[in-house]
């Protein structure tokens, strides 16, 4: 397959995350992914600009989240990029999940449905989250690994 490959910038509002999702969505089906493929990068995808909205621009609106996809039969690359405030990595802490909590779901997610997740901050401004799926490789959650230890 050649590569899909597109691009989209959303304003840091709630609603725009729909956009981001009815064009992720579109890129899939070009791809042929599979549904549950499809599924999970609209969620992640989700999650991440939902992320950016709230955290690195505090709800405050007209400011661009810039999102970026490449899909080929390796593997899907989806790029989110906001110019806020940046997200530090090192206070990330998994949620409890004993408790059911409004939020605070979003990384963990992320971490759970893709292969990698990076968050690069070493722009003057802002965070650029990279997120990978592996096709050749995906993860299965219903099948636990076997470590041999």
């Amino acid at each position: 397959m050649a590569v899909i490959r597109g691009a989209l910038t959303i304003e840091s509002e709630l609603t725009e995350v729909s956009r981001a999702r009815d064009w992720i969505s579109a890129l899939t089906h070009q791809a042929g992914l599979s549904y549950q493929e499809s599924y999970e990068l609209r969620l992640v995808l989700s999650e991440a600009c939902t992320n950016a909205i709230k955290h690195a621009y505090g709800m405050e609106k007209n400011h661009p989240v810039e999102l970026s996809a490449a899909i080929d039969d390796d593997q899907i690359r989806l790029i989110i990029r906001d110019f806020g405030r940046k997200m530090n990595p090192q206070k990330y802490q998994e949620p409890n999940l004993e408790i059911c909590a409004e939020g605070g779901y979003g990384i963990y997610v992320m971490q759970c449905l893709m292969d990698e997740v990076h968050f690069d901050v070493s722009h003057d401004k802002g965070t650029e989250l990279t997120l990978v799926k592996y096709r050749s490789r995906s993860r299965n959650a219903d099948t636990p690994s076997d470590s041999g230890g």
